[in-house]
């Protein structure tokens, strides 16, 4: 079972940990249909996966000063986060292969402004 520190997040370098209330790693896999006519229902193989990273939280100028330059200026960077802790810690790794995409503000006039983010990750990740 994990603890209070369920993830770390780190982004081109930058560890925005603090500034996440949520996160979520998503990898899914396209489905090639190779139905033809001697088929008998639907047949289908895999295709290539993609992952992404959808994180959220609290507003913060430090957080904006990482966030908003890669996504005004979209370049590819590298990503890290680890899952767990101690023996239980799985750390995914994507080399100058993430892409930071729907980088949103929610604004709030009574309620605390919010944040979120896609991260958009080429290939597989280096897990270790």
């Amino acid at each position: 079972m994990l603890g209070a520190l369920n993830f770390v997040m780190t982004l081109n370098g930058v560890n925005i940990t603090q500034y996440c209330n949520k996160g979520d790693l998503e990898t899914t896999i396209a489905e090639l249909d190779k139905t033809n006519f001697a088929s008998t229902g639907l047949e289908s193989d895999p295709g290539i996966p993609a992952h992404k990273i959808t994180l959220s939280g609290l507003w913060a100028k430090a957080l904006n000063n990482v966030l908003s330059p890669l996504a005004n200026t979209p370049v590819k960077v590298t990503a890290v986060l680890t899952i767990g802790s101690g023996a239980e810690a799985v750390t995914y790794t994507w080399t100058n292969t993430a892409l930071v995409t729907n980088f949103k503000r929610t604004l709030g006039a009574v309620d605390q402004s919010t944040w979120s983010a896609t991260l958009n990750l080429s290939n597989a990740p280096t897990m270790s």
